[in-house]
């Protein structure tokens, strides 16, 4: 056999398991196959580690209600967006813009 020394002893232990001998190009395959094997559970190992947490502000904001967006929405809705009007409500705002600003 001119196969290197290790698939040798890949032979000899199949000899010993009373398994037929596998030839060199079979052996190289199967190491190949087993370290794309490895390198994959590296990786999704390393994958499934990398995840990032979010942090405690991020914790809280995604716990929000939204109560706190809409109040700061209401507050918005109720100033022109051409000058420093304010409204009390929605509908005053927009008469304003449309009048005031040609909306």
């Amino acid at each position: 056999m001119n196969g290197s020394p290790v698939d040798s002893v890949y032979n000899l232990k199949h000899r010993m398991a009373s398994l037929p001998p596998i030839s060199a190009d079979s052996y190289a395959e199967n190491v190949a196959t087993s370290l794309v094997s490895n390198k994959q559970e590296s990786f999704d190992a390393v994958s499934t580690s990398a995840v990032v947490k979010p942090s405690p502000e991020e914790e809280r904001a995604e716990e929000s209600d939204g109560f706190e967006d809409l109040i700061g929405v209401q507050a918005h809705i109720n100033c022109c967006l051409f000058c420093t009007n304010d409204s009390d409500r929605l509908e005053g705002n927009l008469e304003h813009m449309s009048s005031e600003h040609r909306l």
